[in-house]
């Protein structure tokens, strides 16, 4: 798979816990805590795959405009490291639990739709086919490295 792609699949997932943490229900504090786990661990997961590889790449070849959407979802990789943390010192069966997991999920939303609509369409016009398949094995590395 090639690093767009990649990016694309983790987002997904990240989507898939959101939409499970949704329909969890009111009191299941241990399923929205194992769910809460798995989306932070994915998030910073996919957070380092962009910030070691995908954004140096390619903010080498891109234009202002492309490296001002890269400045700015590394600022919004710096919130969803604040809003994790929140989350992480907060219990399930505390009331604000829910509260701030659904802070993060609206908020991550809006920095995955930009990603989608924005950043990896001109990245792909960027660094083309080759450089995004190169990144990608970079990527999967990666992947294996944090899960090992």
């Amino acid at each position: 798979m090639n690093a767009v792609q990649i990016l694309i699949e983790d987002n997904n997932e990240i989507k898939e816990f959101f939409s499970q943490f949704e329909e969890a229900g009111e009191r299941a504090y241990k399923t929205k805590q194992a769910i809460a786990e798995k989306t932070i661990e994915e998030i910073k997961a996919h957070s380092q795959l962009e910030e070691q590889i995908y954004y140096p790449a390619v903010l080498k070849k891109s234009g202002k405009e492309i490296q001002e959407l890269i400045l700015e979802g590394l600022e919004e990789h710096r919130v969803a490291d604040f809003l994790i943390e929140r989350i992480q010192a907060t219990q399930p069966e505390d009331e604000t639990f829910d509260a701030k997991y659904k802070v993060l999920t609206e908020y991550l939303k809006h920095h995955l739709k930009e990603e989608e609509k924005e950043l990896f369409p001109e990245s792909k016009k960027i660094l083309g086919i080759e450089e995004l398949n190169r990144l990608g094995v970079q990527m999967e590395a990666l992947e294996k490295q944090l899960e090992g």
